[in-house]
């Protein structure tokens, strides 16, 4: 089995179970072919659907999202059943209890917009119903949403439009990292501080247990949820508010209060800190570096490639700044430095061309660097190192290396 480096697209889980190897296959839904010809030449893909041993999910690990054409080939969906109508009327009744009288609601992958349109409806378009989905199916002039005819932005979107709720019915089955999407609406409506409702709906494959029947399992269907790998998607990006198996049970459905975890919302202030300490830091230690420009002493960088460049690339450290860059690594010596110039020279070019200051980018190798220049007899004013926004004396200060 080729490897699942991703792992499981709901949980991470690389642990999983080979469940239905089902070959190779053409689309089943987005195809529309117009001849008997034109069907069977249809381009086959492999399907290869494997389980997680962690939250049960089934996910064909071969899908490839650019080999569906939803641009231009809708899914069409069978709306008009007097049952799959009373289906859409309960859950149309249950999500406005949480709606304010004048909402914002996004349906992504609205299809022909039936469902976002009957919510426009109820409402007698008293607020703001938008439906994204790439076909052209709702191209309808008479629609009572405002239709954008692309892919949904989890984050840009959601921050543009702060939706009270967010629909994704029949969607996220088809997504290649659902887990990642519904997290990212999170994080977007945190960073709005407007309590967003999702609501999700999808085919629940739990029947399949009991049935072993496989027309469940075709290429735009990359994901299959079971009942508990639902819950595991949900729970990670809100609070559920409601899970149910509706449509005698061959549809899970959930309500959530769209929020990140207390980790990642604790991660985020403590990266957001040292994020703009390292802002302020870049800046001084270009100040500093200036002043030793300025003050004319001789002065060699050590390394080259790696940190060495980096340093150099970050501080916008030219040429003719630093025309000194030295090593003791004999694979880098007469290379150049990447993105600057400066050809490296052997450390014991320093032997008959003595410096001021030795600039040392590599920190934790400060210490065997400065060996080798005691065995070559080399001396300096300075060892410099960059630390917490400043280029500090190595002898010297305090510092963990």
């Amino acid at each position: 089995m080729k490897s699942i480096s991703s792992g499981c697209p709901v949980c991470g889980n690389p642990s999983v179970n080979r469940f239905f190897k089902a070959g190779s296959n053409t689309l089943a839904t987005v195809v529309w072919a117009e001849s008997t010809k034109e069907a069977l030449e249809v381009k086959k893909h492999a399907q290869d659907y494997v389980q997680c041993l962690s939250c049960t999910h089934i996910w064909n690990y071969l899908f490839d999202w650019e080999e569906v054409p939803y641009g231009n080939k809708p899914n069409k969906m069978f709306n008009k059943g007097a049952n799959w109508k009373l289906h859409i009327k309960e859950i149309t009744e249950n999500l406005i209890k949480y709606l304010p009288s004048f909402p914002t609601i996004i349906e992504i992958g609205c299809g022909n917009g039936d469902f976002i349109n009957g919510l426009a409806e109820h409402y007698k378009s008293s607020g703001y119903f938008l439906g994204f989905d790439p076909s052209y199916e709702s191209s309808d002039g008479n629609n009572l949403f405002e239709f954008h005819q692309r892919l949904f932005d989890p984050v840009d979107d959601v921050i543009k439009y702060k939706p009270n709720l967010i629909i994704m019915r029949h969607l996220i089955e088809h997504l290649n990292s659902p887990n990642a999407f519904i997290q990212s609406l999170a994080w977007a409506s945190h960073l709005n501080k407007l309590s967003t409702y999702l609501f999700c709906e999808v085919p629940c494959v739990d029947r399949v247990y009991e049935t072993h029947r496989v027309a469940d399992f075709y290429y735009e269907h990359p994901s299959h949820f079971t009942s508990k790998s639902f819950s595991t998607l949900l729970e990670k990006s809100g609070e559920i508010i409601d899970i149910k198996k509706l449509y005698g049970q061959e549809v899970i459905t959930g309500l959530l209060k769209l929020k990140p975890s207390s980790n990642q919302l604790d991660n985020y202030k403590f990266s957001l800190n040292i994020s703009k300490d390292i802002l302020n830091d870049v800046e001084n230690i270009k100040y500093e570096i200036q002043k030793l420009i300025d003050s004319n002493k001789k002065i060699a960088i050590w390394g080259g490639t790696g940190k060495c460049a980096a340093f150099m690339h970050h501080y916008e450290i030219k040429l003719n700044d630093f025309p000194i860059v030295i090593d003791s690594d004999d694979r880098k010596v007469g290379t150049f430095v990447p993105g600057v110039g400066q050809k490296i020279l052997h450390s014991s070019y320093l032997v008959e061309n003595p410096v001021q200051v030795l600039i040392i980018p590599t920190q934790w190798r400060a210490r065997d660097i400065i060996e080798e220049c005691k065995s070559l007899n080399l001396s300096f004013e300075s060892i410099l190192i960059e630390h917490k926004g400043h280029l500090l004396e190595f002898t010297s200060y305090n510092h963990p290396y």
